[in-house]
């Protein structure tokens, strides 16, 4: 009984999904990559993570130092920690990053002007 000669084996994962498309760039472009980090308040979400106002800051100052460029500091309003860190991010020189707050893009009853936490 003749043998089968093996077959290329590929995985589902890439038969499902097309290959990534490189960006063609001519020799005096670059590609521009930007980070949006939501550690400070997505991160905080985790089972027993609670970050005080002091801890965000420190954690926003490395990210700024790891180039980061966006920094989701929270939803001011939410909570005094939030408040706290916003009130006190606006003293801290950041190099790279900018800080960001999370926050409703639509209520009902409010109109973006009258939204306290924003």
């Amino acid at each position: 009984m003749a043998r089968k000669p093996p077959q290329s084996r590929t995985s589902r994962a890439s038969r499902e999904h097309p290959p990534v498309l490189q960006p063609q760039l001519s020799a005096d472009q670059t590609a521009t990559l930007e980070i949006y980090d939501t550690t400070l308040r997505d991160g905080a979400q985790a089972e027993d993570v609670s970050f005080s106002a002091e801890d965000k800051i420190r954690i926003a100052q490395k990210l700024d130092e790891l180039g980061v460029h966006f920094i989701e500091g929270g939803w001011p309003g939410a909570n005094p920690k939030d408040i706290e860190f916003f009130r006190m991010i606006k003293t801290i020189p950041l190099k790279h990053a900018n800080v960001i707050a999370f926050g409703s893009t639509r209520k009902a009853s409010n109109t973006v002007r009258k939204d306290p936490n924003l």
